[in-house]
């Protein structure tokens, strides 16, 4: 067999092992390291490194069995043929899954990091069931109860939280399973999102990215007796027909992700969650896909690349003696809104002017940028939301008065002390006004800005996402974008304008809205751990805060030296009658009051001391 010409230090071709067509886009990988290439359309590869004789190369492509050769010297560098031998796809709906224990004992430290993930417990998650349900939780019956008061309550009773959230149980009968019994779950139930429903997916539907979870229709998994796991490093050569057999799939960087992280609801009931009139509901893996297409392609990463961190171990198989490269193993604690995540979200910054020269107003602009994500802020589940809060207050910590900007709106939690609360764009806040028993985590109404996808059935109020036939506005910040609000406040009739002033721009995330959480009583999140959302002082996992302290006079300099000096006087003077120098270029000229206003900013000259008279 002729191979195309090459001039790297290894070369081949992957074919299938029937020898009747090339594999492309097969991995090749130096073993244990991250040396790795893919094959092009004709099935050869190329790599432009070794390693110390005699190594192994490894190659794998989706749907087919791992394949190494021991390269020994030189001499074998060239001319390699990979056979590789496809995996039987054949799918027996009821054979029963292999046990995460099981995985345990060649894998311990990766069972360990699943056992403490989320994947672990999605199925007993109190949160979906008190949705669904309302029986987790002592309060679960308040707020929406999905099979209380949606409207396919009859029809489809059990909805389809558990393709995603329990899906080995729910594949054990799809129409009927539901999410199970709380209160007595079965193993299945216990074990969540557990190994083999990403190392035994085979493929996804890309034409059915909408289908929740491990739907059939859309969702290819590997139920049956042939031996097989699925990983992404794809150079495990191990093979015991009676234990595993490995092979590389590269769905598992990015697109298995969407099974569970992109779905419609489905509107009409009709089992359809493509057809018209579906509402996007999560769309996490659409705003990586546009992350993909706008990030620097020397810096993007995959899903695993940031919710799967590099480990510094050196092995991952108890009974394997490869030493790998660091970096090349990782996590499986698979994190996504801890506060490590949360604090590295978005980028903010907060710029402070003197609105006027001569009226004590104060300009706060606060850019907000996502730079440091691969999909919008916040994402999930539609209840996600993050608030922008920013204050100012005097030095008798008493808060100046709101002239301009957004508010938060009734996202933020509406206390018993709130005014009328704007929402006059698309139900998402802007408008002035509105006050909040802030102390207790009711925001509505304070000077800031909610962002969230607001989910609508007719042009109501917010709805659970089953319940939706439209998105009326979704404000939260894409991928590459910024955000920037700009805030101005005036000192009130009892506020000291001359003293300093306390700026606090805070940016907050909830894992749910707050009326919801109310509404639910509850107190820990879905998996048992304490929730920030209801525990002062900032009630939510705080992501950013700029704090600076200031005063009107301050900000009126019109040079680069901060206050006012007689240098900011001849600079005025000097512009006499004509515009505003910078930073007041509003077209309004100078004037003898915005002398007075400097002047009034002068420093208070020195007292002079009566001389010492002399002793006579």
């Amino acid at each position: 067999m002729l191979l195309s010409p090459c001039l790297a230090q290894i070369q081949g071709i992957v074919v299938a092992e029937d020898g009747q067509h090339a594999l492309p886009e097969a991995q090749v990988r130096i073993q244990g390291s991250s040396l790795a290439t893919l094959s092009d359309d004709g099935g050869f590869f190329s790599l432009d490194d070794t390693r110390p004789f005699p190594f192994k190369l490894v190659a794998g492509a989706q749907g087919y069995y791992n394949r190494a050769i021991t390269i020994a010297d030189t001499g074998a560098l060239e001319n390699l043929i990979f056979e590789l031998e496809a995996v039987d796809t054949t799918v027996i709906p009821d054979h029963p899954f292999n046990a995460p224990a099981s995985c345990s004992g060649c894998h311990p430290n990766q069972f360990s990091e699943w056992l403490r993930s989320p994947m672990a417990q999605t199925g007993l998650n109190t949160w979906v069931f008190d949705l669904l349900s309302g029986d987790a939780t002592e309060g679960g019956t308040g707020g929406f109860v999905y099979q209380r008061d949606s409207v396919h309550r009859l029809t489809h009773p059990n909805s389809d939280c558990s393709a995603c959230h329990s899906p080995v149980h729910w594949l054990s009968d799809i129409e009927n399973a539901g999410m199970g019994d709380f209160h007595n779950p079965n193993q299945a139930m216990r074990e969540g999102v557990q190994c083999e429903v990403c190392h035994r997916a085979l493929e996804i539907d890309e034409s059915k990215l909408n289908w929740p979870g491990v739907f059939p229709a859309s969702f290819r998994l590997l139920r049956g007796p042939q031996i097989i796991q699925f990983g992404l490093l794809g150079d495990a050569d191990y093979a015991d027909n009676s234990i595993m057999r490995p092979g590389y799939n590269p769905l598992m960087q990015d697109t298995l992700c969407a099974s569970c992280h992109e779905d419609n609801n489905d509107h009409d009931g009709d089992g359809d969650f493509e057809d018209a009139g579906s509402v996007p509901h999560e769309t996490t893996y659409s705003e990586y896909l546009r992350y993909r297409e706008t990030a620097d392609p020397e810096s993007v990463q995959t899903c695993v690349g940031c919710h799967m961190p590099a480990t510094n171990s050196a092995g991952f198989c108890s009974f394997s003696n490869v030493i790998r490269d660091p970096g090349t193993i990782r996590s499986h604690e698979l994190r996504g809104t801890s506060p490590d995540y949360l604090e590295n979200a978005l980028t903010m910054t907060v710029e402070t002017t003197a609105a006027s020269v001569q009226n004590p107003q104060l300009s706060v602009a606060v850019n907000l940028t996502n730079d440091r994500t691969g999909h919008a802020v916040p994402t999930g589940i539609a209840i996600r939301n993050m608030l922008l809060l920013v204050e100012v207050r005097d030095s008798n910590g008493l808060l100046l008065n709101q002239t301009a900007g957004t508010v938060v709106d009734s996202v933020g939690g509406v206390g018993d002390s709130v005014g009328e609360v704007g929402d006059s764009v698309g139900g998402i806040g802007d408008s002035v006004g509105g006050s909040a028993d802030a102390e207790n985590g009711y925001y509505a109404g304070l000077p800031g800005q909610a962002f969230y996808k607001n989910l609508a059935r007719g042009d109501g109020e917010r709805v659970f996402y089953t319940e939706a036939d439209r998105v009326l506005a979704d404000n939260r910040i894409q991928p590459g974008e910024t955000y920037r609000g700009v805030f101005a406040f005036e000192a009130g009739p009892s506020s000291d304008a001359d003293g300093p002033l306390s700026v606090d721009v805070r940016l907050i995330y909830r894992r749910a809205f707050f009326d919801l959480i109310q509404a639910k009583g509850w107190v820990e999140t879905g998996l048992g751990d304490p929730l920030p959302d209801i525990a002062p002082p900032h009630f939510g996992t705080l992501m950013e805060r700029a704090q600076e302290t200031t005063s009107f006079c301050d900000l009126k300099g019109l040079d680069v030296t901060p206050g006012i000096q007689i240098a900011d006087i001849n600079l005025l003077t000097a512009a006499w009658r004509q515009p505003l120098p910078y930073p007041f270029a509003t077209g309004e000229t100078t004037s003898v009051l915005d002398l007075a206003a400097l002047v009034s900013c002068l420093p208070a000259p020195m007292e002079q001391q009566p001389a010492k008279s002399e002793a006579p």
